[in-house]
C-alpha cells in the first residue's frame, strides 16, 4: 500500500485522492482506514483533518484491543482455576486420608490428592503464562497511544506536527477537485 501510494504521489499527473482511496480499499488495514478517513477530509481545514485522523486511530485501536481483552481474561482466570484444582486436590487428599484404615498405605492416598493438585496448577499456569505474554505483545500493538495501531503509520494527530509534502498542499484547484469528489461528482 505504501509503495502504491508513493508511486501515485510521484506520478507526473499529480496526486489524485480518488486513486489513493481506491488503493487503500485494495489493502485493508488499520493504516488504510486512517488514510481513507484523511482522504475524505481533503480540502477541509487542517484541524478537521487531524480530528478525523485522531478519531479513526482511536476507533481502530479500540477495535484491535477488543481481541486482547479475551487474553487478559484468560490470564486472570486460569491461575484461579489452577488454584481451585489445588485446593480440591488437597481436600480429596485429606478427606481420603481420614477414612483409611491403619493397614492401608497413607502415602498412596496422599500421592493421589497431591497429583490432582499439581496437575490442575500446572494446567492453569500453562494457559496463563503464554496468554500473559501474548496479551502483553498485542496490547503494545493495539493501544491508542500507538499511532495507527502498530501499522507503522504516524499521523499528525498522534505524533505531533507532520508537515505536508508539497504535492499534498491544498491549492484552489485541488480544493475544488476534492469538493467535487466528496459530493460524488
Amino acid at each position: 500500500m505504501i509503495t502504491a501510494l508513493g508511486q501515485l504521489g510521484a506520478s507526473s499527473g499529480g496526486f489524485d485522492p480518488r486513486n489513493a482511496y481506491r488503493i487503500c480499499q485494495q489493502f485493508p488495514s488499520t493504516a488504510a482506514t486512517v488514510i481513507r478517513a484523511m482522504l475524505l477530509k481533503i480540502g477541509r481545514p487542517h484541524s478537521e483533518v487531524e480530528h478525523a485522523v485522531a478519531e479513526t486511530c482511536q476507533r481502530e485501536a479500540e477495535r484491535l484491543y477488543a481481541n486482547v481483552r479475551w487474553l487478559n481474561l484468560a490470564v486472570a482466570v486460569t491461575p484461579l482455576i489452577g488454584l481451585l484444582g489445588t485446593v480440591w486436590g488437597m481436600i480429596i487428599c485429606f478427606h481420603d486420608a481420614s477414612y483409611i484404615s491403619n493397614t492401608e498405605n497413607r502415602a498412596e492416598v496422599f500421592a493421589t490428592g497431591i497429583y490432582i493438585a499439581l496437575v490442575t496448577t500446572l494446567g492453569g499456569l500453562m494457559v496463563a503464562i503464554p496468554a500473559a505474554l501474548a496479551s502483553h505483545f498485542f496490547e503494545g500493538h493495539s493501544k491508542p497511544d500507538v499511532p495507527g495501531g502498530g501499522d507503522g503509520v504516524q499521523p499528525a494527530a498522534a505524533g505531533g506536527a507532520v508537515r505536508r509534502p508539497r504535492a499534498l498542499q491544498p491549492t484552489p484547484r485541488r480544493r475544488r477537485a476534492a469538493a467535487k469528489w466528496r459530493n460524488g461528482g
